[in-house]
């Protein structure tokens, strides 16, 4: 009797089997083609927008943030199961691809800056040299933008990791461009009315309205010092501690102390910064009106002191615009976002812009967030190297293992780059690929016209018109080693050491020719630099200029 009931429920258990695999096929069937479970990797194939959100605007006009969440679960969802190998599942189209590329160009300009291509918060992608940078970074955007290259190319943790620096680069651009927002210096010519005829277009979405900031005592900000400085004493006893250790070849620390938590992350990153949103404040009450969005909107050519007023806003938020459908790690399509290119909210604890653009990066099927979360990516690249850090045992082993994970990339690069002629031609790629403007320096100016002609010769203009990466990647290829390079593009007065001797701390950028003394109100370039005796990173011109800064 036991033995027929058992075989009773095998067979029913077959059957659900054989029939949710018959579903399971014919939704793929129904859908295009998709992946297998072990995919190789290659793009995935989308299946075009459902036709509820083809009226995105009328569906979801006024719901709640619970209404909406019913209706968009019920909606048609991707699931294909990605190889763990695969870091990148599909292209860059469309705006988010025509963000991505004004990142890539913005990178290209940065790095001659000695700030934003290395953000502190990624410290292996710090340890790299200015030459390696470069190459992932060309090596990533020809992957992602141009159609007919191979994504094979880019599954790497290093280019994840260089994408994750664009992302951070358009966080930081979008911050700046808030904050000098309505500088008359800034602009070239008065645009004070635009600002205000925008602002009270939508006083609503004015997200630092209401809100007053309490200012700190005198004894709270000596108590943060005196915090800070015992901190910063702490963390410079351990820093010689750990460095022992590296001496040694120590690979794990064995105190228990030193740990990181039981959850296996690292407390001192922001644990939001890659988990996964539940940002409902994004969505609340539907979509901005359309007329509200198109309301006094600036396009590069008409308005142009207007449009780079909010040129980043702008990209960002046509990318949003495209995003109709869902992804199998959001539920809810940036199409309804509640809020639209004229939001400045920078004094927003959490900015709207910044949590938007991190569904967009992160959320939207272009990485394989799985994959980074198996292979434990965030507690290895994300968050700072600081005092902080360094003064808490239970993030050394963290240390140790970053060092080590920078040796191993910087190993091979280094010891086979010769000179920096590959930088020099990698700039001249992520030019051709993204800029939409002419600009160059005499040293580029035979090269730029032999591109330009190329150009033509394949019935395309790159001037003013974004888009055809894979045309204008064929184009550079056929001019690459026209004129060859000796300085950064555009900017000849800057160069570069040797990858082999770049000291890369994050802070102190020592692989540059050039440095300066680290009080901001201090222009002198040419006077001899003193190392900080404290911390040894920073360098002053004088003992007045120290005292000033601190």
């Amino acid at each position: 009797m036991v033995n027929n009931k058992k075989k009773r429920s095998k067979q029913k258990k077959a059957q659900r089997t054989t029939h949710a695999a018959n579903n399971t096929n014919a939704s793929r069937s129904s859908n295009g083609n998709r992946n297998a479970a072990h995919c190789e990797p290659s793009p995935i194939h989308h299946s075009p927008p459902s036709s509820d959100m083809s009226n995105m605007q009328d569906t979801f006009q006024g719901l709640s943030v619970q209404e909406m969440l019913l209706n968009i679960m019920n909606m048609k969802m991707r699931h294909q199961q990605l190889d763990d190998h695969v870091l990148f599942t599909r292209k860059l189209k469309g705006a988010s691809a025509q963000l991505f590329a004004k990142g890539c160009e913005s990178y290209l300009e940065t790095a001659m800056q000695q700030c934003f291509d290395a953000p502190d918060e990624l410290p292996v992608w710090c340890g790299l040299s200015p030459q390696q940078r470069m190459k992932l970074m060309v090596e990533l955007m020809v992957g992602l933008l141009c159609e007919e290259e191979p994504l094979e190319d880019i599954q790497t943790e290093q280019h994840f990791v260089a994408y994750m620096t664009i992302w951070r680069l358009l966080r930081t651009r979008m911050e700046v461009e808030m904050d000098i927002e309505g500088d008359a210096g800034y602009h070239d010519v008065d645009i004070s009315e635009q600002l205000d005829a925008i602002r009270e277009s939508c006083p609503s979405e004015d997200a630092s309205e209401g809100q007053v900031r309490r200012k700190r005592t005198q004894a709270e900000k000596d108590e943060q010092e005196r915090a800070m400085a015992i901190q910063s004493k702490l963390a410079s006893r351990q820093k010689k501690k750990i460095a022992k250790n590296i001496e040694k070849g120590t690979e794990k620390f064995a105190n228990d102390d030193n740990k990181l938590n039981p959850e296996g992350k690292d407390d001192s990153i922001a644990e939001d910064e890659l988990t996964y949103c539940t940002d409902a404040h994004l969505f609340e009450g539907g979509p901005s009106p359309q007329h509200s969005r198109a309301h006094l909107r600036p396009t590069e050519v008409e308005s142009a002191s207007l449009y780079y007023t909010f040129k980043w806003r702008l990209l960002c938020d046509d990318a949003f615009q495209e995003e109709e459908d869902t992804s199998r790690y959001y539920f809810t399509p940036l199409k309804i976002l509640n809020f639209n290119w004229k939001l400045n909210d920078l004094d927003d604890q959490v900015p709207r812009w910044y949590d938007a653009l991190k569904i967009l990066f992160i959320y939207n099927g272009v990485i394989n967030y799985d994959a980074i979360m198996q292979r434990d990516m965030i507690t290895l690249h994300f968050g700072e190297l600081d005092d902080a850090t360094y003064a808490n045992p239970k993030h050394h082993q963290r240390i140790l293992d970053v060092t080590k994970t920078t040796k191993q990339w910087r190993t091979s690069f280094d010891e086979s780059h010769v000179d920096n002629t590959d930088f020099f031609k990698q700039q001249r790629c992520i030019y051709a690929i993204t800029a939409t403007e002419l600009y160059y320096d005499n040293e580029d100016k035979k090269w730029l016209e032999a591109f330009c002609h190329a150009c033509q010769e394949d019935n395309f203009s790159f001037k003013n018109v974004p888009g055809n990466y894979q045309k204008r990647l064929n184009a550079y290829r056929s001019v690459q080693d026209f004129d060859t390079p000796t300085t950064c593009y555009s900017h000849s007065h800057y160069t570069f050491e040797p990858p082999s001797t770049y000291n890369g701390s994050g802070q102190d950028m020592a692989g540059y020719c050039y440095e300066h003394c680290n009080e901001d109100r201090c222009y002198g370039m040419n006077t001899a630099l003193f190392k900080c005796s404290g911390c040894k990173v920073v360098k002053y011109c004088s003992r007045e200029c120290q005292k000033k800064d601190w």
